[in-house]
C-alpha cells in the first residue's frame, strides 16, 4: 500500500477534527440536559493518571482504555487537551427485559413502600430511617436491623448506588434486608449475625441520579442533581477538605453525620462497572496496616461469587492483581474524596467499594442471577465484622468508661488505631487470628499495654483499666481503693487540702488516726473483715466502708 500523501494526511486530520467538533457540540447538548457526559479514550502517557482522576470521574480502567463520566466544569478542561475520545450516548431503555414482575426497578413511591412492609412485618428487628435529604428532596432510606439496640454491637454499614446509574446493588441490597429478616429463625448463619450486629442497609444513596428519569430507570445518571460526584466528595487522607473542589453535598453530609453518630467497624460501598472487590487506599500507593486482612476479607467474598457466579463472574484482574475478583485500590486507579478512604482513615472503620457488574445499570432479566451469586459473599463479608478484639476501657479509681486509643504494637500507623466509644469505653478491632500487644492510651492516664489472642471466628474480650496519671489532683471528692484491700489503702485527694483519718472496726472502736502525708496507708495488721475510715478535712469530712480480706 502506498504511503498518504501530505493532502491525503491533511484531509485525514481535517476529517477527524470534524468529527471532534461534532463530537462535543453533541456532549454540550447531553451536559444542558443531563449535567454530565460519559466518554471513553486511551490512556496517554502525557498525562498521570493521578492528574487524569482528579480532572474526571473516572468510571473504569481497562488496558489503558479509560472511561469516565463529566460535568460542564470537567468537560471544559477536558477539551483544552485535545485529547481523542468516544462519546458514549445514554442507555436506550429496556423495560421488555423483564422476566419476574418481583424483580422490576421500583418507583419512588414502591421503594418507599417496600421498605416500610418490612418494618411492619417485623417489628421486633427492623426499623426505618431517613438519614437526610437529596439536593431534590428525596429521602435517604436506611434500614437498621437490630433487635437488642440497647446492648452493643458492632456497628456495620451496606450501602449502595451512590452512582445513581449503578442500579444493581440497590436491589440487591433491598432483597438483602427482606432475606435478613425473613430468615432469623430458619437460618443459624443469619441468626447469628442478626443476634451478633447492628445491622445498617441503605439500598439507594443518590437517589436523583437514580430518578432522573421517574419513569425510565435505564436513563439515571451517575451524579447527583449538582452535577457532583459523590464518591469524590468526602474529606481526603491525600488532598484535604473538598478535594473535588465542590461543597460538601446534602448526601454526603447526611452521610458523614450518620458515620460519626455510630462508628460503623464494617462497611461496603456497592458499585457496578466491574466485578472485583476494592480495598484501601484509594488515594495513595502506600498498603494499609490491614493489608493482609482487607486482602482475605475482599478474598472470601471474591472467591464465593466466583463459585456461585455464571460465565467467568468475578474473574477479573485488574490493578496488578494476581488474585481474581480483588483490588487494592490505588494500584487500579487513585480516587480521591471517595468514602472508602474517608471511613478507613478519619473514622477508623474497614471500608470496601465493591464493584458488582460489569453493566452499569443491570438489565432486570439479570437481577436474579446477581442475587444468586453475591447473597453468600454478602453472608460471609458481615460475619468479617465478628472477629478481633472487644474491650471496655475505665477508669481503674471511678469504674468510668474512658475515650481511649488502642494501638497495636508494631502494627499499626497514622489512622489505622481505633478509639473506644467516648460513651460506654467499648471498642473493637477486626483482626485476623495471631497473638497481638495492644498500647491503651487516655488523655491524663498511664498507658498500659496487654496481650490478647485472637482466635478464629469470634472476638477476645479484654477489659482495660488505667490509672491517672495525677492520682492527688484527680477528684475534688476523696477516693480510697482497692476495696476490698490487701495490705495497702490507696487514697486520690486533692494535694492542696490537708487530711486527717480516722480508722474503726464495725464495733465503733478508733483504731488508729492521724495525718495523711501522703497517699498510702498501710492495713497489714487488720485482721479480715469490715472497717470503717473517716477522712476530714478544714472544710469537708466523708465516710467510707471498706473490707480487709486475707
Amino acid at each position: 500500500m502506498d504511503k498518504p500523501t501530505l493532502v491525503q494526511l491533511w484531509v485525514i486530520l481535517l476529517l477527524l477534527h470534524m468529527t471532534w467538533l461534532a463530537n462535543a457540540d453533541v456532549a454540550d447538548s447531553i451536559l444542558e440536559a443531563r449535567h454530565e457526559i460519559h466518554i471513553v479514550f486511551a490512556q496517554t502517557n502525557n498525562i498521570p493518571l493521578s492528574n487524569l482522576s482528579q480532572m474526571m470521574s473516572v468510571a473504569r480502567i481497562k488496558n489503558d482504555t479509560v472511561e469516565a463520566f463529566l460535568n460542564r466544569s470537567q468537560w471544559n478542561r477536558f477539551k483544552v487537551l485535545g485529547i481523542p475520545y468516544k462519546l458514549v450516548l445514554p442507555f436506550k431503555s429496556a423495560k421488555n427485559s423483564r422476566v419476574q414482575e418481583g424483580w422490576k426497578y421500583p418507583s419512588e413511591r414502591e421503594l418507599r413502600q417496600m421498605l416500610y412492609r418490612l418494618q411492619t412485618l417485623y417489628p421486633e428487628a427492623c426499623r426505618i430511617y431517613c438519614i437526610g435529604k437529596s439536593v431534590n428532596n428525596r429521602p435517604l432510606w436506611f434500614a437498621r436491623i437490630n433487635s437488642d439496640t440497647l446492648t452493643s454491637k458492632p456497628s456495620v454499614m451496606l450501602t449502595s448506588t451512590m452512582h445513581g446509574n449503578e442500579t444493581g446493588g440497590m436491589m440487591l441490597m433491598v432483597r438483602f434486608i427482606e432475606f435478613l429478616l425473613s430468615s432469623r429463625t430458619t437460618n443459624t448463619q443469619v441468626k447469628l449475625l442478626t443476634d451478633s450486629l447492628d445491622i445498617w442497609i441503605n439500598p439507594l444513596a443518590n437517589p436523583d441520579g437514580f430518578y432522573y428519569d421517574t419513569t425510565d430507570v435505564y436513563q439515571a445518571t451517575r451524579f447527583n442533581a449538582n452535577g457532583v460526584d459523590l464518591n469524590r466528595n468526602f474529606p481526603d487522607p491525600v488532598m484535604g477538605p473538598h478535594p473535588d473542589g465542590n461543597a460538601y453535598q446534602p448526601e454526603t453530609q447526611a452521610m458523614i453525620n450518620l458515620l460519626h453518630q455510630y462508628r460503623f467497624v464494617l462497611s461496603a460501598n456497592f458499585h457496578s462497572g466491574e466485578e472485583v472487590v476494592n480495598y484501601p487506599w484509594d488515594s495513595r500507593s502506600t498498603l494499609h496496616p490491614d493489608d493482609l486482612w482487607f486482602r482475605y476479607v475482599a478474598k472470601q467474598y471474591a472467591d464465593s461469587a466466583i463459585q456461585f457466579g455464571t460465565n467467568g463472574y468475578f474473574q477479573t484482574y485488574v490493578g496488578n492483581s494476581t488474585v481474581a475478583g480483588i483490588t487494592n485500590g490505588y494500584a487500579w486507579y487513585p480516587v480521591y474524596g471517595g468514602r472508602q478512604d474517608y471511613v478507613t482513615y478519619f473514622c477508623k472503620g474497614r471500608e470496601f467499594t465493591i464493584e458488582l457488574d460489569k453493566n452499569f445499570i443491570t438489565p432486570e432479566n439479570e437481577l436474579e442471577q446477581l442475587w444468586q451469586s453475591n447473597y453468600r459473599s454478602l453472608l460471609t463479608f458481615l460475619s468479617s465484622a465478628l472477629q478481633g478484639i472487644k474491650g471496655f476501657v475505665y477508669d481503674k479509681i471511678t469504674g468510668s468508661p474512658l475515650f481511649a486509643q488502642i494501638k497495636i504494637l508494631n502494627h499499626d500507623i497514622e489512622s489505622s488505631m481505633v478509639n473506644t466509644d467516648s460513651i460506654n469505653g467499648i471498642f473493637y478491632r477486626l483482626l485476623l487470628p495471631g497473638k497481638y500487644f495492644l498500647q491503651v492510651f487516655a488523655s491524663g492516664y498511664d498507658t498500659t499495654i496487654i496481650e490478647s489472642n485472637v482466635l478464629p471466628n469470634q472476638y477476645t474480650q479484654v477489659n482495660i483499666s488505667l490509672l491517672p496519671s495525677d492520682i492527688k489532683n484527680y477528684v475534688h471528692q476523696p477516693v480510697i481503693y482497692p476495696n476490698p484491700a490487701q495490705d495497702r489503702l490507696f487514697f486520690k485527694v486533692n494535694s492542696h487540702e490537708k487530711w486527717r483519718y480516722i480508722l474503726i472496726n464495725r464495733e465503733g472502736k478508733v483504731l488508729k488516726e492521724g495525718l495523711l502525708d501522703n497517699s498510702v496507708l498501710s492495713v497489714a495488721y487488720l485482721t479480715p473483715g469490715v472497717y470503717y475510715l473517716k477522712l476530714i478535712s478544714q472544710t469537708k469530712q466523708y465516710r467510707y466502708k471498706f473490707i480487709k480480706i486475707n
